[in-house]
Formats: structure tokens, C-alpha cells, sequence
């Protein structure tokens, strides 16, 4: 059996954390730990957390927010295996049924991924989405082209711990407010051979666009450019005993 790790963080989700804490607690695949962090919230996100948490939980309460780039490197990476399948899940968002991590675990098992990326209902205006086409794969040139690394994205832990942190930090020299999924997504695209990339068209997160306090793509300035700008990761080449 595979071991999930689902990486959540979010700061003011009270109105969302029973959804999203259900959808996680529901979950019919149990092989799971739910990584929660409340980014320092000002409202009662902290104590809706924990009256859904359960034994699968590792609960973290930042005393001042961080912003996920930053809570990648200083709680995710440190505390994760190579063989983990991380799952990002946003404190916002819910799995879109109960058998989600069991989906993901036939695909992982039968396939043998690294990491995948899909397809997700939008509470809001649905747009429609596809995956990266074979040119770009074989190429990855995904920094050129749309980025189509769509939710529900998961990715084995050995491909976040050979992403050099320093890549996640901005002009700034800061680590980035936003514009993480960049920052991690196409080093993970880059590393992932072709056959070990899988898209997923079912639905299987929804994703909560009706938080004002989503960022607008507008918002995020110059980072898109600045990390379509860097270079490449090489492809990976790893035998089973590096895994």
C-alpha cells in the first residue's frame, strides 16, 4: 500500500476546514497522514482544525504567516519520506469524493508514477482542461508552454527533496509569497520522465474559488516570468533502490 501524505495549508479558512477536514476524515483508502498547517489565522481556523483532527494528523500553527513556499521547505520537506505520494489539498479545498486516495493508489501501484496532475470541478467559472501534449513532455519545455499542471497534483517526496530550496525564493531573496505551484511544478515536471507522468481527466478535488482571499492571477507580478525564466532540472534517471 502506498502512503499518502496530504499537504494541507491555508490562513482565515473557518467557513472551509469542516468541508475539506470531512473529505480528508471520510477518505475509504486509510493509509494516509494529514499535514494541516494553519498559517498563522487571525480568525477560529486554529480551533476548527482541531475539532476535526484525527490520529492520521500532524497539526502546525504558525505564530506569524509564512505563505507556502516557505512552509514547504520548513515543515513539509523535513518531515516526509521519499516513497511518500505527497497530495496537495489546500485548507480551502475538499477531495471531491470518498474514494480519492484509493483511486490514487491503483494508479501509483499498477503504474508506477512518480507524479501526476488532473482534472477538477471549479466553484466558479469552469474552464476546460487538458494535459500537457506529447511534444511538450518529451521536450519539457513546460516553462514555455501553458501550464496545465492542474489539480489534484501529487508527486512522490524523492522529487521534492531534490528541488534546491533556493529555487523557491524570489528576486527578493525571499522565499515567494505566491506563485509556489511554479517554483515546485516545473522542477517536478522537469525530473519526471515521460512514462512517469500521468494525467488524470476524472474529477477528483474541488477547488474553492470563492475564497476572497484566493490570490488573482493578476496579483502575482513578475514571479510567473521569473520562474519560467530559470533553468531546466534534468530528467531523472533512478534505479528502484534510489526510491
Amino acid at each position: 500500500m502506498e502512503h499518502f501524505v496530504i499537504w494541507s495549508a491555508g490562513y482565515n479558512c473557518e467557513k472551509y476546514v469542516q468541508k475539506h477536514m470531512e473529505s480528508v476524515n471520510n477518505q475509504s483508502y486509510t493509509n494516509y497522514t494529514a499535514m494541516i498547517v494553519d498559517d498563522a489565522s487571525v480568525d477560529s481556523t486554529w480551533k476548527e482544525i482541531n475539532k476535526y483532527k484525527t490520529d492520521n494528523c500532524l497539526l502546525y500553527n504558525n505564530k506569524t504567516n509564512k505563505k507556502n513556499a516557505a512552509n514547504i521547505v520548513n515543515i513539509l520537506k523535513p518531515n516526509i519520506k521519499g516513497s511518500d505520494i505527497i497530495v496537495v489539498l489546500d485548507l480551502d479545498d475538499w477531495f471531491a469524493h470518498n474514494d480519492v486516495l484509493m483511486r490514487l493508489d491503483e494508479i501509483y501501484t499498477t503504474e508506477r508514477c512518480w507524479s501526476t496532475y488532473g482534472h477538477y470541478k471549479h466553484l466558479g467559472s469552469q474552464q476546460p482542461m487538458v494535459g500537457y501534449s506529447s511534444e511538450i513532455i518529451e521536450a519539457r519545455s513546460f516553462r514555455e508552454a501553458h501550464l496545465y499542471w492542474h489539480h489534484l497534483r501529487t508527486f512522490k517526496g524523492f522529487l521534492l527533496h531534490r528541488i534546491n530550496n533556493e529555487d523557491l525564493r524570489g528576486p527578493n531573496g525571499e522565499y515567494v509569497p505566491n506563485t509556489w505551484d511554479l517554483a515546485v511544478g516545473f522542477p517536478i515536471l522537469e525530473m519526471t520522465p515521460p512514462e512517469k507522468l500521468r494525467y488524470i481527466p476524472e474529477i477528483l478535488m474541488v477547488y474553492n474559488a470563492l475564497n476572497p482571499l484566493r490570490i488573482p492571477r493578476k496579483a502575482r507580478g513578475g514571479l510567473r516570468k521569473y520562474f519560467r525564466n530559470k533553468p531546466k532540472y534534468d530528467c531523472l534517471k533512478l534505479s528502484a533502490g534510489d526510491l
